[in-house]
């Protein structure tokens, strides 16, 4: 069997579901199986896959349509690697990551590590490297990932396609499949509760790259605020006080400034206040998205972060 198994859900994205698989296939690591799960089924993704000649490629196809959280319990199921590995079809990995991030792993000696790497964000508009630091010790993933210290840019990050952990942990805390999204952070959030942590390789060397696209159309059509709020009110058990209104002034927030719902500022602020405990830099930055326009908002940002690395 093994060591690793790669879960890379796709729909309707044939050239770049071929680049990721690519990508695999050409890590230092070769104890590997990439399994693609076909979601939907696609004769255009099966004949691109058909041309990869590798026989530790498996390709699963769901003929109806699951949804990316159950394609991935779908491949999750199937796999034979005690190590799991997430890709989204449109993202690419550098060649050492998954050599390092075993590594990590065995270092550790954590049955429930989730090793994560930094990644670039890479969009239109955009080029930029996450995270800014690694969880601190003992730090509660969600206060890693919703806390926010600074009143520009994304402090800790975790990304998908970043993401190896045991398949143990996977198979004690699938995936909601009845989720329309937030899938990763909703992972996340009972992975924590689960008494998962999050370590890094140690390298800040970029592994993974994270494919951005529209993401003003891509959000406006598939995200809600209100869902978002929902969501964290309903799973505020997995919260702390810190994450719950970091979650809401940041990534609610964040949404509904794309969604250009103004209105969305005071429900947010009242509910961080009324369940968490925001940081003035999440105040800060909960402001600054319903005050200024969201594209010169992020045009800053970004000039920002470059600057930062200089």
């Amino acid at each position: 069997m093994p060591r690793v198994s790669v879960i890379i859900p796709t729909h309707n994205r044939p050239g770049d579901v071929v680049k990721a698989v690519q990508s695999v296939f050409a890590q230092t690591f070769h104890d590997l199986e990439a399994l693609v799960v076909v979601d939907g089924g696609s004769p255009e993704t099966l004949a691109a896959l058909h041309g990869i000649s590798d026989d530790r490629l498996t390709v699963i196809v769901n003929e109806v349509a699951l949804g990316n959280a159950e394609a991935r319990n779908v491949g999750i199921r199937a796999a034979g690697g005690d190590l799991i590995a997430l890709l989204d079809d449109d993202d690419l990995w550098m060649p050492e990551k998954l050599r390092l991030q075993v590594e990590a792993f065995d270092a550790r000696g954590h049955d429930r590590a989730i090793v994560c790497c930094h990644f670039r964000l890479l969009g239109e508009t955009q080029d930029l490297v996450f995270p800014r630091r690694r969880p601190r010790a003992g730090e509660p993933i969600s206060d890693y990932i919703f806390c926010r210290d600074r009143s520009l840019g994304t402090e800790g990050a975790i990304q998908t396609s970043c993401i190896l952990a045991p398949r143990s942990l996977f198979e004690e805390v699938p995936f909601d499949k009845d989720l329309p999204r937030l899938v990763d952070r909703d992972w996340l959030l009972r992975a924590g509760e689960a008494r998962a942590e999050v370590i890094f390789p140690d390298t800040d060397e970029v592994l993974s790259i994270y494919a951005v696209h529209d993401a003003r159309s891509r959000v406006s059509h598939s995200l809600r605020w209100r869902w978002q709020q929902e969501w964290a009110e309903e799973r505020r058990a997995l919260f702390t006080d810190r994450s719950f209104a970091g979650f809401l002034l940041t990534a609610a927030s964040q949404t509904a400034s794309l969604e250009g719902q103004r209105s969305a500022f005071w429900p947010l602020l009242k509910a961080a206040y009324a369940g968490g405990r925001p940081s003035v830099a999440e105040v800060a930055i909960h402001a600054g998205k319903h005050a200024v326009p969201a594209g010169v908002e992020q045009r800053v940002a970004s000039w920002l972060e470059k600057r930062g690395s200089k």
